[in-house]
């Protein structure tokens, strides 16, 4: 198994990121056939933007207390 480059990497990454989400799992598969290192480290890649979005979304502790002080 070879490591990926990185250029081709940050590109397919960008170019899942543009489809639907229910789309990515079926684009992925072909865009990675015979590849399943490449297949994993976008997998991955994914993975971790999507739960940093929903982390994102959730205001942090005691931030409602404060939103509405003078």
């Amino acid at each position: 198994m070879t490591t990926p480059a990185w250029p081709e990497l940050e590109a397919l990454f960008h170019e899942a990121l543009a489809r639907p989400q229910a789309e990515r799992s079926a684009w992925l598969a072909e865009r990675c056939a015979g590849r399943p290192d490449l297949h994993a480290r976008l997998e991955a890649m994914l993975r971790a933007h999507d739960e940093a979005g929903s982390v994102t979304a959730v205001p942090a502790f005691g931030a409602s207390l404060t939103q509405g002080s003078p």
